[in-house]
C-alpha cells in the first residue's frame, strides 16, 4: 500500500539521521574532552618552551652554591708588589681581605680602602682573578726631606706632605732640614679645625717653596745634607770649614750658589775662611 512504502522508505532515512547524529555527538563529546585536556596542559604553565628556563635556574643555583661554599674562593693571601717604605703585610691588613669569598670583593673598594688607612700609599693597582687571587701593585709616596721641628721629626716628599717617619729608612738618603720654630709650617686657617687625613692624621704642609729650595740646592750643593731655616734668615746651611751661609726665603738660587762658590775660591787664596756670607741679595752679598 502507498501508506506503508511510505513509511518504510521513511523508516532507514530516521535511523541514519540518529546514527549521524549520535556519531556527531560522540565526535563532540571526544573532541572536547580533548581540547580540554590541551586547555588544561596550556594553563598550567608547564609548556615545554619553558623546560630551559628552569634548566637555566637550576644550573645557576649549582653554580651559586658552588661559589659561596666551595674554600677554592676564599682568600687567604694576596700578590702585593711596589713596596719599599711599606710591608706587603700591612698592606694586606689594610685591604681586609683575609677569609674573603672572592665573588664579595670589588677591586675599587680595596683600592679605596688601602689609601683611607694608609697615608704613605699614594696609588693601588688591584686586580682580583679567579680562583681567589688578588694582585695589588703599591704606589708610595717618596719622601725627601728629614723635617726637624720642636715637635719631633717628620718626613716630607716633594709635594710637601709632612708624615710621621715609618721604621724603615728610604733607599735615597733625606735631606736634614732643621726648623725648630716650624717657620715653614702652612698654617692652618685661623678658627678652623686642623684637616684629618689618611690613616686619622692631620694633614701638614711644609711650605711649597721651601721644598722646591731644598730639593734645588742639593742638586747645587752635592754633598750637603743638613740645612737650616728660621722665620729672621730663611734658608741657611754651613759649610764643611764652618761658616754659615744665608740664602733667604726669594731670589735665584742658581746666582746665589755661583756667587757663594767665587767668594769661597776668592777667600782661599787668602788663607783665610769667612764666619758669615749672607746671600740674601746676590748682587750685595755680605762677608765677614
Amino acid at each position: 500500500m502507498p501508506g506503508n512504502k511510505i513509511a518504510r522508505q521513511r523508516t532507514p532515512v530516521a535511523t541514519a539521521g540518529r546514527f549521524r547524529r549520535r556519531r556527531r555527538f560522540r565526535s563532540s563529546v571526544v573532541g572536547g574532552a580533548v581540547q580540554l585536556r590541551r586547555e588544561m596542559w596550556r594553563g598550567s604553565g608547564w609548556q615545554i618552551t619553558k623546560w630551559p628556563t628552569f634548566l637555566l635556574i637550576g644550573a645557576l643555583a649549582g653554580l651559586l652554591y658552588v661559589m659561596v661554599t666551595f674554600d677554592n674562593f676564599y682568600v687567604y693571601r694576596a700578590d702585593i708588589r711596589g713596596t719599599s717604605l711599606l710591608s706587603a703585610d700591612e698592606i694586606y691588613q689594610a685591604a681586609g681581605i683575609e677569609g674573603y669569598n672572592v665573588f664579595w670583593l670589588d677591586e675599587q673598594t680595596l683600592a679605596t680602602r688601602i689609601l683611607r688607612q694608609l697615608p704613605y700609599v699614594i696609588g693601588v693597582d688591584a686586580q682580583l682573578q679567579l680562583p681567589n687571587q688578588v694582585h695589588l701593585v703599591i704606589t708610595e709616596r717618596r719622601p725627601r726631606i728629614a723635617w726637624e721641628t720642636n715637635q719631633g721629626q717628620a718626613w716630607v716628599d716633594e709635594q710637601g706632605v709632612a708624615l710621621p717617619p715609618l721604621p724603615t729608612a728610604p733607599a735615597r738618603p733625606l735631606l736634614r732640614l732643621v726648623d725648630l720654630q716650624q717657620a715653614t709650617i702652612v698654617p692652618q686657617p685661623a678658627g678652623q679645625p686642623p684637616v684629618i687625613g689618611p690613616g686619622g692624621l692631620p694633614v701638614v704642609h711644609m711650605q711649597t717653596e721651601v721644598v722646591q729650595a731644598l730639593l734645588t740646592l742639593a742638586t747645587l750643593l752635592p754633598g750637603t745634607q743638613t740645612f737650616y731655616f728660621d722665620a729672621q734668615n730663611g734658608l741657611n746651611l754651613r759649610t764643611a770649614d764652618g761658616a754659615s751661609v744665608i740664602f733667604g726665603t726669594k731670589g735665584d738660587l742658581n746666582r746665589k750658589v755661583a756667587v757663594l762658590q767665587a767668594i769661597q775660591a776668592e777667600w782661599k787664596k787668602m788663607g783665610r775662611t769667612p764666619a758669615q756670607i749672607d746671600l740674601r741679595v746676590a748682587e750685595r752679598p755680605y762677608v765677614r
